[in-house]
């Protein structure tokens, strides 16, 4: 009896020997596999790339285009420069298999936050001249720069990996999440509509428009419709303009206050000063007005000094003003929106509308 009971014994020991094996042989076989794939992503090969995941998908709406699949693909290879994983689980169910692994990639939310401030900055710059729009291959090619620049730190992450065996292989099912996981999740925080602050939507606005050329600065403010007057003095005077706010236009972000659908920015804005510009105008006018010049150049004669000495007082000013002021925004699902009002509008023009109301008799 004692010996039948050890032969039973060692049956079953040899039973779950031989199952254990089964399953570990498996296990090994959906290792393999998993890492046959993500091997792959190491090689740096956008068409490799492009074969493991639906690159289209991992973009925000308006940067999928079939027509720049390989762009794209050359793109996201850029993701795994330093790309590593460790895989932690395997568990294997008949034909079902479940792999947990941790991956090293690219900190795609950094990316992300430098790639919508770079885009909004153009967008803005695109906007002064309503013929020019940003591109969706410039938008490309700005995420492209940006990762190519190595700057980036990376994270970990945990992803799950599920897998099907088919006749004798097993293969990878493939999902958005783990397309998302492999990209750092990038889509997910390019589409956050609250992946840039308040605070920090308004400097880029700002920071845009220091980076405006005078001519560009010109067109964005609208500097050439101060005085209605002929054309060519508007000209001259937005021009005369747009080179006294570039030289001292700065800013300081003060304080953030927001709750989910609005948010008010305060912030200190120093520009030039027109109301110093204005009297300046009017002391030179004056004083040429008591000259034998001004009794002998007639109405036209005089309303042209009046236009020279106006532009001759605005390119040499070196005073300025500075004033606080609260920048309403909305978020309206897909960022914060600046509600642009004519305090705003003051504060950067250094109140030039109503300082050159006083004197439009004069040169208009």
């Amino acid at each position: 009896m004692k010996k039948k009971s050890y032969f039973l014994g060692l049956v079953l020991l040899l039973c779950l020997l031989f199952l254990t094996g089964c399953s570990g042989k498996e296990e090994r076989t959906v290792k393999k596999a998993v890492k046959a794939q993500l091997e792959q992503l190491k090689d740096f090969d956008s068409a490799v790339v492009q074969d493991c995941i639906s690159t289209e998908e991992l973009l925000p709406e308006e940067l999928q285009d079939e027509t720049l699949s390989q762009e794209l693909a050359d793109i996201f290879s850029l993701f795994y420069q330093d790309f590593s994983y460790r895989i932690k689980e395997v568990s294997v169910k008949k034909n079902q298999a479940h792999v947990t692994a941790k991956i090293k990639t690219l900190d795609a939310k950094a990316l992300a936050k430098d790639f919508s401030k770079a885009a909004l900055k153009e967008q803005i710059k695109a906007s002064v001249f309503s013929s020019d729009t940003f591109s969706l291959e410039e938008s490309c090619a700005l995420l492209k720069d940006l990762m190519e620049s190595g700057e980036y730190e990376t994270v970990s992450l945990t992803t799950d990996i599920q897998l099907q065996k088919n006749q004798k292989h097993w293969e990878i099912i493939p999902t958005q999440e783990l397309d998302s996981t492999l990209t750092g999740n990038f889509l997910k925080y390019a589409t956050d509509a609250k992946l840039l602050s308040p605070k920090e939507i308004v400097k880029v606005h700002f920071d845009a428009m220091k980076s405006f050329s005078p001519q560009e600065l010109c067109a964005y403010l609208h500097l050439d419709s101060i005085l209605d007057t002929d054309q060519q003095y508007q000209n001259s005077m937005g021009e005369a303009l747009a080179k006294q706010i570039s030289k001292h236009f700065s800013y300081k972000i003060l304080e953030e206050t927001s709750d989910s659908t609005q948010a008010v920015v305060q912030v200190s804005i120093t520009s030039v000063d027109f109301h110093s510009i204005i009297k300046s105008y009017k002391k030179k006018v004056s004083k040429w007005l008591k000259t034998s010049e001004a009794l002998s150049a007639g109405t036209q004669g005089r309303r042209e000094k009046e236009r020279e000495i106006l532009i001759s007082c605005i390119e040499k000013n070196k005073k300025t003003s500075s004033q606080k002021l609260d920048i309403h925004l909305v978020n309206d699902g897909v960022n914060w929106k600046i509600q642009m009002d004519n305090e705003i509008s003051n504060a950067l023009l250094g109140d030039a509308k109503n300082a050159v109301a006083a004197i439009s008799g004069d040169v208009a």
